[in-house]
C-alpha cells in the first residue's frame, strides 16, 4: 500500500521511514505547534471545524511557517508534498507514544488529530477522496444525490443551535413554525409576520393553537401585542384587542378553557376576502394549493394524489398526503387537528435525531 499517495493518512499503520534525530524533534516541536493553534482556537470559543475555527488555525498555521501543514493544506501537488505527507505520518505516530500516558493526554491528542483529519480530509477532491476511502477499505455506501436533497434540511441544522423543544416560545416561534406546523397555521404566522394585522377568525384559530401548543400566557401576549403595534399603537392594542387573547387564556369573561380547534371545524369555517383562516386544501384555488406543494418540495406522486383527494372533497386526507410527503416518510393514519400534526411532525424530528446520532456514534466508534 502506498501510504503517501494522499494528504490524508489514517496511520493505522507505523511509518518505515529513516530519520535522524534532529529530524524527528523538528517534525515533533511542529505537530506540537499545530495542537497548540487548534487548542487556542477552541479556548477563542469558535466550534472546531466551523469556517471561523479553520481560518483562524489556518491563518496561525502559516503565521508560524509550519511548512508540513502548509503544504498538506494546499492539496495541490507542489515541492515538498511527499516529504510533508512523511512528517505528517511520522509526527503522529511519535506523538501517540508521547500522549499514551493518562486518559486526559490521550483524550487531547485524539481531539486534535481529529480536527486535523477533518481540515485536510474536507479540502480533498471528490475524486481523490472517493479513492482514498476504497484504499483504506471504509465500508460506506454512497448516497445518491436525490438521498442528499432529501436530508439536506437535517444534515445542515446538526451544524446550528437546535431547538429543543419543552414549549414554544418567542425564541423558537419561527423555526418552529417553519419546521412543524400545518399549512393552515403556517399560513396565518407568515400573514401576521407580514401584514402585523389578522382578522377575528384567524386571531381565534391561530391563538387557540398556540395555546394548546404551550405558549405562555405571557409570552402571547408580548407575541401579539409587538406585531400588533408594527401597525397601531400599544393603547389601541390594549383597548380593542387584548381582551380577546386574554380570553382565549381564561383570564377574563367565562374563564372558557378552548379545547384545540379540530380540522372538520376549521373546514367549515369559509373564509371571506381578507381573511387566511380555514383549511388551504379545501378553502384555495387548486392550482395555488398545489404550486404551493410544489415549492414547499412534494414529489410529482404525492402533488397528483392531493389533487385527486381534494377534487373529491377528501380534505383531511389529502392534508394528511401532504404532511407525509413533506417529512419524507411512508404514509400513516389520517391527521385530524392542527394540534395532532404538530405533534406528529415533532415525533419525527426527534426520531431522526436519535436515528442520526446512532450513526455519528457509530462512526466514530469504528473509525476514530
Amino acid at each position: 500500500m502506498d501510504f503517501y499517495k494522499f494528504n490524508l493518512n489514517t496511520c493505522k499503520y507505523p511509518p518505515s521511514e529513516t530519520c535522524t534525530a534532529h529530524e524527528l524533534e523538528q517534525i515533533c516541536v511542529e505537530r506540537l505547534q499545530l495542537y497548540r493553534i487548534m487548542d487556542s482556537a477552541n479556548n477563542l470559543e469558535f466550534k472546531p471545524n466551523t469556517r471561523k475555527w479553520e481560518e483562524y488555525v489556518e491563518q496561525k498555521i502559516v503565521q508560524n511557517k509550519l511548512t508540513t501543514y502548509i503544504i498538506l493544506l494546499k492539496d495541490e501537488e507542489c515541492l515538498g508534498l511527499i516529504r510533508a505527507r512523511k512528517n505528517n505520518h511520522i509526527s503522529h505516530w511519535l506523538l501517540s507514544l508521547c500522549y499514551c500516558r493518562s486518559n486526559v493526554l490521550k483524550e487531547f491528542f485524539m481531539c486534535c488529530e481529529l480536527y486535523w483529519f477533518v481540515m485536510v480530509y474536507k479540502r480533498m477532491k471528490q475524486e481523490e477522496l472517493m479513492e482514498f476511502l476504497e484504499q483504506n477499505d471504509f465500508s460506506f455506501v454512497q448516497v445518491s444525490q436525490k438521498e442528499i436533497e432529501l436530508f439536506k434540511d437535517k444534515l445542515m441544522r446538526r451544524n446550528t443551535e437546535e431547538i429543543a423543544f419543552n414549549n414554544i416560545n418567542l425564541d423558537n416561534i419561527n423555526e418552529i413554525a417553519k419546521l412543524h406546523y400545518p399549512l393552515c397555521m403556517k399560513v396565518i404566522h407568515d400573514v401576521l409576520r407580514k401584514e402585523h394585522h389578522l382578522k377575528y377568525d384567524c386571531k381565534m384559530q391561530y391563538g387557540i393553537f398556540l395555546k394548546c401548543l404551550g405558549l405562555s400566557y405571557e409570552d402571547a401576549m408580548v407575541f401579539w401585542k409587538t406585531e400588533f403595534t408594527k401597525k397601531i399603537n400599544q393603547d389601541w392594542f390594549d383597548r380593542k384587542y387584548a381582551y380577546l387573547f386574554k380570553h382565549q387564556y381564561g383570564k377574563v369573561g367565562g374563564m372558557i378553557q378552548y379545547r384545540p380547534y379540530s380540522c372538520d371545524q376549521i373546514l367549515n369555517n369559509c373564509p371571506h376576502a381578507g381573511q387566511y383562516h380555514g383549511c388551504p386544501f379545501k378553502h384555495w384555488d387548486i392550482d395555488k394549493l398545489l404550486q404551493k406543494c410544489e415549492d414547499n418540495g412534494l414529489e410529482f406522486g404525492d402533488i397528483n394524489d392531493i389533487r385527486t383527494l381534494v377534487t373529491n372533497n377528501k380534505f383531511k386526507e389529502a392534508c394528511t398526503v401532504y404532511f407525509y410527503g413533506s417529512h419524507k416518510v411512508i404514509r400513516g393514519d389520517i391527521i385530524s387537528s392542527p394540534n395532532e400534526y404538530f405533534e406528529k411532525s415533532y415525533e419525527i424530528e426527534s426520531s431522526l435525531d436519535k436515528y442520526f446520532d446512532t450513526i455519528l456514534e457509530s462512526c466514530e466508534t469504528e473509525h476514530f
